[in-house]
């Protein structure tokens, strides 16, 4: 069984090489900044500020959040330190050392954050936020996975997606403010359990399966 770093190091390392190189190819799905293309059992869920993605196979789950890009914080090290106490520090218990990679691809600086956190169980999680000098845009991984049983899912999933480029990113920036993120998740799915609003206490941890979403309105499986 691997470590939670040594996983998600491995899909930061998909992330930081193929999303970029992946910038020019044709996709038949886009979300924001993103484009990707649809791959077998995930189910997408339009949020406030997120495109969210879930998939589960024997027990073990990945939600995948696609954060739409927003007002850069000033630089790249802002835009990633502010999204994590924002997304993840007021959402998640830490345990253990944050593991940071940073690189620079096609105009995008990439900050990879990892940890081991907890809601109510163990979970891996990967905070993964591309800035430029307008914006800044974050996706957010989180699974129960210390199997590696998802492998190839999140590996297909993650080598589909692509970025615009930072000059065409601009056109989608809100040039309001930086609102807070609304509708993250705060704890492991649960078959009987609709996600609350962040003001809302979660309800208890089960260890069965299936995900109640947080918005109704789920698009067909994909």
């Amino acid at each position: 069984m691997k470590s939670s770093v040594n996983t998600l190091k491995t899909i930061i390392s998909i992330v930081l090489l193929v999303v970029p190189l992946l910038a020019g190819r044709a996709q038949s799905e886009s979300a924001n900044i993103y484009n990707y293309t649809p791959q077998p059992g995930f189910r997408k869920s339009n949020l406030d500020g997120k495109t969210e993605f879930y998939f589960k196979k024997n027990k073990k789950w990945v939600i995948i959040d696609l954060f739409d890009i927003r007002p850069s914080y000033g630089n790249a090290a802002e835009d990633a330190q502010n999204d994590w106490n924002e997304i993840v520090k007021n959402n998640y218990v830490i345990k253990g050392d944050v593991v940071t990679e940073n690189q620079e691809q096609n105009g995008w600086q990439v900050t990879a954050q990892t940890a081991m956190a907890t809601i109510f169980k163990k979970i891996n999680l990967s905070l993964i936020t591309f800035s430029c000098p307008t914006g800044h845009a974050s996706i957010l991984l989180t699974n129960n996975d210390f199997e590696n049983v998802l492998d190839n899912e999140i590996g297909a999933f993650i080598g589909s997606l692509s970025l615009v480029s930072p000059t065409e990113a601009a056109s989608y920036i809100n040039p309001g403010e930086n609102i807070p993120v609304t509708g993250i998740n705060t704890t492991q799915p649960d078959p009987n359990y609709q996600m609350p609003g962040l003001t809302n206490p979660p309800a208890p941890q089960t260890d069965s399966g299936n995900y109640s979403p947080q918005s109704g309105n789920f698009d067909t499986p994909l």
